[in-house]
């Protein structure tokens, strides 16, 4: 785990990186349900833990365990336009 992004309705959220992962100086992205997430290594993302199992964001978002709310405050992390950065900047 890199970074502790926040519990939210039972569902803890973090920043990881696989154990050993190749950090090209790549920006990653994903959207859920209109909010978007930027990445400074394409290796990052963002994971929730619910249960003792592990889900991406979509998979958390698709099940219910997490509201468009929840991903807006998550996505807040960082960055004033509402999006969650890690390192680097925002391409647009």
């Amino acid at each position: 785990m890199i970074d502790h992004r926040g519990t939210f309705n039972g569902c803890v959220v973090m920043k990881i990186a696989p154990k050993y992962a190749v950090f090209a100086a790549v920006p990653g992205e994903e959207v859920v349900a209109g909010v978007k997430f930027f990445y400074g290594y394409a290796s990052y993302t963002l994971r929730v833990w619910k249960e003792g199992q592990f889900y991406s964001l979509t998979q958390a978002y698709n099940q219910g365990f997490l509201t468009r709310e929840d991903l807006e405050s998550i996505s807040m992390g960082q960055g004033s336009t509402g999006n969650y950065y890690y390192g680097g900047k925002q391409n647009e």
